[in-house]
């Protein structure tokens, strides 16, 4: 638990901290901000035509030395994303597999820094595999009962994720990018598949009786034990490939992009225990209890983006 809350403290002080890092670079190059349009003024000729190298430079040099326009790229993704849930009541749960993809409009501010907003499908889950025991015994001792369960299920939650992304890109006709930004999802259909086998061993004067294996397939939605909506932060790198060369960029581009997703919240909703008191009268009561599951995704994707 405390290692959980901690991750959570180092998280949302980075996305902070990049979030404000991110805002001084807006507002610094906010001033030369303008529209193609407005560059007639600096022309002597077509503005893609060679040998306009005094009116070029000029150009950039009034415009911040980086900006030459503003730019709006519209774009596919898709990919996989192996996915796992962390907190204090999992037991056995490992990674599995999922699927992604959305579109996402990016809006350059300047050669270097963009604003991405995505709108994405996305699974997340956990495969749990458990196998527990409990031995019980007669008050005289004589008859002992050893309960086997094992599970192996597999949960997988459908949900719809909105990133808004500050995007950093170094390089030309080539360039590296690392991202880093908040998300607000929404899950709107969550599924249960697998089995739970159960076996009994009985033991009475140095006899034991062994049941057959019983196994029930788990095929059900999750209904009403998850929270649907969830708040968290994402961040990776990537490498994106322009499909023609030239000083302005208004060229499609592919690109390929690794990432890293932490929810805040809770997946799972409070629910009520009942526990009874150690000594008499044994009284019953009933406790709400708030756990922290929370899920995390690896992500690998690729897509292509358009400029308009």
């Amino acid at each position: 638990m405390r290692k959980n809350r901690a991750m959570k403290r180092y998280v949302s002080l980075i996305l902070f901290l990049f979030v404000i890092v991110s805002l001084k670079a807006q507002f610094n190059y906010m001033k030369p901000f303008q529209k193609k349009a407005s560059y007639s003024q600096y022309k002597t000729g077509s503005f893609f035509k060679d040998g306009e190298t005094e009116s070029t430079e000029t150009m950039v040099h009034r415009m911040g030395g980086v900006q030459k326009y503003t730019l709006v790229v519209l774009g596919i993704q898709g990919g996989g994303n192996m996915c796992n849930m962390m907190g204090s009541t999992l037991k056995g749960n490992t990674f599995t597999f999922g699927y992604n993809g959305g579109l996402f409009v990016n809006i350059w501010h300047n050669e270097i820094v963009s604003l991405q907003v995505e709108v994405n499908y996305t699974q997340f889950g956990l495969k749990n595999t458990l196998n527990t025991q409990t031995l019980t015994y007669t008050a005289d001792s004589a008859i002992s009962t050893l309960d086997k369960v094992s599970n192996s299920l597999n949960d997988v939650y459908h949900s719809i994720t909105l990133p808004v992304l500050a995007r950093f890109a170094f390089g030309s006709d080539v360039k590296f990018y690392f991202n880093l930004g908040p998300y607000v999802s929404y899950t709107f259909l969550a599924h249960e598949k697998g089995d739970i086998t159960t076996q009994t061993s009985v033991t009475s004067g140095g006899f034991q009786t062994t049941t057959t294996p019983v196994v029930v397939p788990i095929n059900q939605d999750i209904k009403t034990d998850f929270n649907k909506f969830d708040v968290g932060g994402t961040g990776g790198i990537g490498l994106k490939i322009y499909t023609g060369t030239n000083e302005y960029k208004f060229y499609p581009y592919i690109f390929v992009e690794a990432r890293f997703s932490y929810g805040f919240l809770s997946i799972v909703k409070p629910y009520d225990t009942i526990y009874i008191d150690d000594f008499p009268p044994y009284a019953i009561h009933s406790r709400k209890v708030h756990p922290s599951v929370t899920r995390y995704n690896i992500t690998l994707n690729a897509g292509i983006g358009m400029p308009l």
